[in-house]
C-alpha cells in the first residue's frame, strides 16, 4: 500500500520535470499547495480522480503561487499522469 508521503514525493518529482524546460523547480511543499491536498482519502485517489476543470485549477493556482504565466495545463496534467503511472499497481 501506498504512503502519502511517498506518492508526495513522487508527485513532486514529476511536477519538477514537467516545468523544468521552464526554469521552475519547486519544493515538496510548493509542490503540495498546487495539488490541494485531500481533507479525506489519500493523495494517491486526488491523483487518480482529478478532472481536467482541476487540471485548470491547478495550473492557474500554480502559475499564481510561482509568479508567472507560463504553466500551462499540459505541465500539470503530465506530472499527473506520470505520478499515476508510477503508482499504477498500487
Amino acid at each position: 500500500m501506498q504512503n502519502d508521503i511517498d506518492v508526495l514525493s513522487t508527485w513532486t518529482d514529476e511536477l519538477n520535470a514537467a516545468l523544468q524546460p521552464l526554469g521552475i523547480p519547486l519544493s515538496g511543499a510548493d509542490a503540495a499547495s498546487i495539488l490541494s491536498l485531500p481533507k479525506r482519502g489519500s493523495v494517491l485517489e486526488k491523483l487518480r480522480s482529478v478532472t481536467e476543470a482541476e487540471i485548470i485549477l491547478m495550473a492557474d493556482a500554480a502559475n499564481h503561487y510561482c509568479e508567472t504565466d507560463r504553466i500551462e495545463p499540459s505541465h500539470i496534467r503530465n506530472a499527473v499522469e506520470g505520478s499515476k503511472w508510477h503508482w499504477r499497481d498500487a
